[in-house]
């Protein structure tokens, strides 16, 4: 009652602080339609009953107002002759083109299209208009703009929050957000049990601080698929991005998401979305349902920098840093030691499912695989980059790739991997392009250096200025079709420095 009555006051005033002291039950859905501030204080906290949510803003109406794209994807102006737009305001484009490179969706047979959230940045007279951002697909089968007002300005800070109601929690997330621009979210701790994570949807320049989430989830095993399992869930958002703190013991530390669904299809894409500083410890689960970071297709140009990762002995999907279908992921100077004590019981640092994905300067310790592309229906892991990386204890192949062309291998440092006997370093079974170089390759318990099983070698194939020792003249796995000649070709000592 007095959360409701506190509601109201805030919708009618607007800019209110709410304290919040003592424990505040909630056991139904409160939403808040004004800008504000709310802030745990004297050990205030928040207990969340099985259902309940607190939400911010409301969805936006979707239009079907018409619209042209000056050309197609990588421009910032569109003509928007139906509709007056206003500077400084947002609006979601939609369109039936699906994304620019086909996916797999991760829900089976259905296929992804264009949408995406901007803001107007300024009138070039004659109904044309400058986004302040680029959009990233085609728009033009199709395509209509809609506005989403924002509430502009909300803070919250130092939140304390739980929940009670039985042992599974509630698929309704406890925090919504729909069309927020500006939010900032400081120091929220989730005690355990929390319930249903933070759920974001249009939303524009969204900042989350510090948080501190410890779950402490019971093993979920596939096809296990709601959304008590996820911290934060990313929707249609533009400039999303997460600083610093802790997310321990859950299905999903943080997934993407569409924002709209219809007959087998889905829309939205999250843009220019980061992730820096935290620190992870994936559920003690035994399927690949409970992982880190998992970006689904409706993600674009997704930034991971400076982030740990922890995994569990015994637990194939605690090994998974970045289940990545997102478009453009970069993957940097993350750490992920698995904690794996043989072949079998470790999983991947990266797990990735899209193309032009970038592994730059991260390290991979205790796990099957420090990275690993993998191939399905219409699933295109081309021209992934994969530089300046060290891997550590790979019992697997350090790099296993089952799918994808013109992968570049540079720079990365392999140490005791391909630690099972029989394995190589680097396993490529369909990329006949591949650009390895300046790796350094320490012959441990494996076998060969690379694994290549393709029965074609591409032009671009190239394999220069690699530090190959312990294997002589045989760093191709000589079992395949091309291994022998490959060691005829490529190994010799004027383009590696071998022995």
């Amino acid at each position: 009652a007095n959360l409701a009555t506190a509601v109201t006051y805030m919708n009618t005033a607007g800019n209110v602080h709410l304290h919040i002291k003592g424990n505040l039950h909630v056991n139904s859905t409160h939403i808040i339609t004004k800008s504000c501030r709310v802030t745990c204080v004297d050990g205030g906290i928040i207990t969340f009953y099985s259902g309940a949510q607190i939400r911010f803003g409301t969805a936006p109406t979707v239009g079907t107002t018409a619209f042209t794209a000056t050309s197609n994807r990588f421009r910032s102006t569109i003509t928007s002759p139906n509709l007056a737009l206003t500077e400084g305001s947002f609006y979601a484009i939609k369109a039936d083109d699906e994304l620019a490179t086909p996916y797999s969706s991760h829900l089976a047979g259905w296929t992804h299209h264009a949408m995406e959230l901007h803001r107007v940045e300024a009138s070039l007279g004659s109904n044309q208009y400058k986004f302040a951002e680029q959009y990233v697909d085609n728009f033009t089968t199709n395509p209509t703009i809609f506005e989403v007002p924002m509430i502009r300005g909300v803070i919250l800070e130092n939140i304390r929050y739980t929940y009670v109601g039985g042992s599974t929690p509630s698929s309704t997330p406890a925090w919504s957000f729909y069309g927020c621009h500006g939010l900032r979210i400081i120091n929220p701790h989730g005690i355990y049990p929390v319930p249903g994570g933070w759920w974001f949807r249009y939303c524009y320049d969204v900042v989350i601080e510090d948080p501190i989430i410890d779950a402490k989830y019971a093993p979920m095993a596939a096809p296990a698929d709601a959304n008590y399992g996820y911290n934060f869930i990313v929707g249609l958002c533009t400039r999303f991005k997460l600083r610093g703190g802790t997310i321990g013991m859950c299905r999903h530390g943080i997934t993407t998401t569409n924002e709209i669904t219809g007959t087998n299809q889905r829309w939205g894409t999250s843009l220019l979305c980061s992730v820096k500083g935290m620190d992870f410890t994936a559920n003690r689960g035994t399927s690949d349902n409970t992982i880190c970071l998992d970006t689904h297709a409706e993600g674009y140009g997704w930034v991971f920098d400076d982030c740990n990762f922890h995994g569990y002995d015994g637990s194939i999907s605690n090994g998974i840093l970045v289940q990545n279908r997102a478009r453009n992921t970069i993957v940097k100077n993350c750490t992920y030691d698995g904690q794996a004590t043989n072949s079998s019981s470790g999983g991947y640092g990266i797990y990735n499912l899209a193309p032009d994905m970038m592994a730059i300067g991260n390290t991979f310790r205790r796990c099957t695989h420090g990275i690993r592309q993998i191939a399905a229906t219409n699933i295109n892991c081309d021209t992934a980059k994969i530089v300046n990386n060290h891997f550590d204890q790979c019992f697997g192949p350090a790099i296993m790739s089952t799918t994808g062309q013109g992968t570049l291998i540079d720079g990365n440092t392999f140490i005791n991997c391909g630690y099972v006997s029989g394995f190589s370093i680097i396993e490529l079974q369909a990329d006949t392009d591949p650009v390895i170089t300046r790796n350094m390759m320490m012959k441990d318990a494996n076998t060969y250096a690379v694994k290549y099983t393709p029965a074609t070698v591409g032009a671009d194939f190239k394999f220069i200025g690699n530090v190959a020792t312990g294997y002589g003249t045989s760093i191709f796995d000589t079992t395949t079709t091309k291994g022998a000649d490959l060691n005829t070709a490529w190994s010799l000592a004027t383009r590696n420095w071998i022995d």
